[in-house]
């Protein structure tokens, strides 16, 4: 058996955040809808976060490959600049999507880093 690729290892990284969620107020009511869309902007913000290592880690794609998941050399470039552009719009919207998943643009930039092979970041 193969070792699951890095994207998958970087998928469960962040997916693992969205179980995270500190206990909210539930019930019915404004306060159970709050809750609620409070949860749902969470896991929002972690999918954007988790597609974005997902396009920066899966294979390039060459040709008409059949892998679904291979992804444009544009796609990598953007998502490399989403993940680790020190300042801009970029770097602007990491840290909008990080504010909004809970997670720390520091901590999800060494993540990330630490999942690429050496000098890729």
């Amino acid at each position: 058996m193969s070792p699951a690729p890095i994207g998958e290892a970087a998928r469960r990284s962040v997916v693992r955040l969205a179980y995270r969620v500190p206990a909210l107020p539930g019930g019915t009511g404004a306060a159970g809808e709050r809750a609620a869309a409070a949860i749902q902007e969470r896991a929002l913000a972690l999918a954007v976060l988790q597609l974005a290592i997902a396009d920066l880690t899966a294979p390039a794609r060459r040709d008409s490959s059949s892998n679904a998941r291979a992804v444009c050399a544009e796609e990598r470039r953007q998502a490399r600049l989403f993940l680790f552009s020190p300042d801009g719009a970029w770097a602007a919207a990491r840290h909008a999507w990080c504010d909004a998943a809970g997670v720390a643009p520091a901590w999800l930039e060494r993540r990330v880093a630490a999942l690429l092979p050496r000098g890729a970041a």
